[in-house]
Order: structure tokens, then C-alpha cells, then sequence
């Protein structure tokens, strides 16, 4: 039986709706990070966020080829929280910084120069 002319189209779409779907993570809900600067870096990158989440604060930073180049933890009370992350030792290129406290997570870019 063939196709009616509109199938084809049919088909793309819903092939596309299944890439959609398929691209949508399952991630971890956000943490808003106010500002991470100056981008560009050259030694250090102040990292300034507010959350009510008291705990442990992982903080990750990857190179453009997805390996981890630096790894520190903090102890965070609820509020507002000011660190300096050093910089200085990278290589120039871009990075990605991955901020993790308790259940929420999020990923900002930087340069370093």
C-alpha cells in the first residue's frame, strides 16, 4: 500500500520529534552561578553564587577535551558564597567550570588567556 504524498513529511517529523526528545538530558536541576569573571582569565576567576544549600559545593573545571584539570570542594553555608579559583597554571583555551551542590548543578565556560 503506498505512502499518501504528506508521509514522508510525517515521517521526518517524527523522526525529528525522537531527536528532540532524545536531546532533552535528564540533568540535574540548576544552580544559578551570578558571575564567574573575568572571562577571560588570566590567574583567577572569582566564582559568586547565591543558594539556599548548605553542604558541600564541588567544583570541577574541564578542558576543551572534557578532562577534568582541577577538582575542589568547599564547605558552603545557605546564602551567599565568594571564592577565587586559581587559574593561573592552565594552559590558555577554553574551559568549562561545573559547579555541584547537593541535587543542582551547572556548567559556565571560560577563557583562560
Amino acid at each position: 500500500m503506498p505512502f499518501p504524498a504528506h508521509a514522508p513529511n510525517n515521517r521526518l517529523t517524527s523522526r525529528k520529534a525522537r531527536r528532540r526528545r532524545a536531546r532533552v538530558p535528564r540533568s540535574l536541576p540548576k544552580l544559578g552561578i551570578s558571575t564567574s569573571n573575568p572571562n577571560p582569565a588570566l590567574n583567577e576567576l572569582t566564582l559568586d553564587l547565591d543558594s539556599d544549600h548548605a553542604g558541600t559545593l564541588h567544583v570541577l573545571v574541564y578542558d576543551a577535551a572534557g578532562r577534568r584539570v582541577q577538582e575542589r570542594e568547599y564547605e558552603k553555608e545557605s546564602g551567599h558564597f565568594l571564592t577565587r579559583l586559581s587559574v593561573g597554571d592552565l594552559p590558555p583555551g577554553l574551559y568549562r567550570l561545573q559547579v555541584m551542590e547537593g541535587d543542582r548543578r551547572t556548567i559556565k565556560s571560560f577563557v583562560r588567556m
